[in-house]
């Protein structure tokens, strides 16, 4: 019995010790903020399920569903409305303030070599959602390639890559090339419940070779120069875009509006060199000429010039809220003169008015990087989806 309390009392003194490390840690991170809102939404599940479970359903999975159904379901339509587009921001932010810092305990520098890396991977995003727009995948399947959804896989992708990337370029070169190597047939294996249901067995043999080869480039890449993170990131990333293009192929015919593509990239680039020749002859402040803040104006004006080109032209509606209001308005070429503006004035803050609060450059790196992504992706996928006729 005597034994029996000891124990007790020592691991309870352990749980102690336990809980104030975690409040410490808590404390020093600022995580109050999450855990209030874990809480809340805790409480709320418990002592009202069927009101948590209506506003859940009401304002975020129903959506989802619809938009893979291609169909309202109860009344409730697919795309975004601002309770969502609330709470993914307040996401996307504490993503942002909360991870930033360990990512740069592993040193990664987000900078335009890593952005470059993982475009391969942001083309994935826009291929496998127009996939979805066509209905190329079977239920349940479907469901990951809707938002937020597609976004958690991706990041989960790129994150895995070029953590593991960094991770092997710090080892020994056998090491790095026998570990380096394991990468493809796994995220084979990952990709395969997407679309294992639509494969013969001649794309099965096509995924093998397609792996072998693109095995052989990293174990020629490693010899020849040494471990490179960001090289590595770029095989990993252009390795899943292989597996996505091979399966656009399978599911399209043509793309009936090719004409559209090279109108809305020469529109982009025009304004993103226009902005950069006028930085760099004094015209304007020279941190426009910087790489990363190009690329936000480059991308930012494909998603406009892409929305403009598919409301005005090619007769598609808008599912943001905001931009959705916007259109119905002043029509799709406001959205486009928007987004232009909008990129602009997204690079002032992080260069100017803010750069006092933002300290730190790779903090800063981070904010340009998720600002791109939110206008590249987007945009890719509207001049995807145009271009395939879907």
């Amino acid at each position: 019995m005597m034994f029996g309390r000891k124990t007790m009392e020592r691991s309870l003194r352990r749980t102690k010790r336990k809980f104030g490390r975690f409040l410490r840690k808590a404390k020093k991170r600022r995580f109050y903020p999450i855990y209030a809102a874990l809480l809340f939404m805790f409480l709320w599940a418990i002592i009202l399920p069927q009101s948590f479970s209506d506003f859940v359903w009401t304002y975020f999975w129903g959506p989802v569903v619809a938009d893979a159904r291609g169909a309202p379901v109860d009344g409730i339509k697919e795309g975004y409305n601002p309770v969502n587009t609330l709470t993914y921001g307040l996401i996307l932010v504490a993503a942002i303030y909360y991870g930033w810092k360990p990512l740069k305990k592993r040193k990664i520098w987000f900078d335009s070599g890593l952005l470059l890396s993982l475009v391969p991977l942001i083309l994935v995003g826009a291929l496998s959602r127009v996939l979805e727009d066509a209905s190329a995948y079977p239920m349940p399947a479907a469901y990951f390639f809707i938002s937020p959804l597609i976004y958690l896989w991706i990041g989960f992708l790129g994150l895995f890559f070029v953590l593991f990337a960094g991770f092997l370029e710090r080892r020994e070169r056998e090491e790095s090339l026998v570990l380096g190597t394991v990468v493809y047939p796994f995220t084979m294996k990952f990709l395969w419940y997407f679309m294992g249901d639509r494969m013969s067995g001649y794309d099965i043999v096509f995924f093998i070779i397609l792996t072998i080869l693109f095995i052989v480039f990293h174990i020629f890449m490693i010899k020849k120069d040494g471990y490179e993170m960001l090289s590595s990131v770029f095989l990993y990333s252009s390795y899943v875009l292989s597996v996505f293009i091979y399966y656009a192929f399978a599911s399209f015919e043509g793309m009936p509006n090719i004409s559209v593509v090279p109108a809305v990239l020469g529109l982009a680039a025009l304004i993103t060199f226009s902005i950069g020749f006028l930085s760099k002859h004094g015209r304007i402040p020279s941190y426009f000429s910087k790489h990363l803040n190009l690329a936000i104006i480059f991308s930012h004006s494909l998603d406009g010039a892409a929305t403009w080109m598919g409301i005005d032209y090619y007769g598609y509606g808008e599912k943001h809220v905001l931009a959705g209001a916007l259109t119905a308005s002043f029509g799709g070429f406001s959205f486009f003169i928007a987004k232009v503006l909008l990129s602009v004035l997204l690079v002032y803050p992080l260069e100017v008015a803010f750069k006092k609060e933002i300290r730190n450059e790779n903090l800063s790196g981070l904010i340009k990087f998720v600002i791109v992504f939110l206008g590249l992706g987007p945009g890719l996928r509207d001049l995807l989806r145009i271009a395939l006729g879907t």
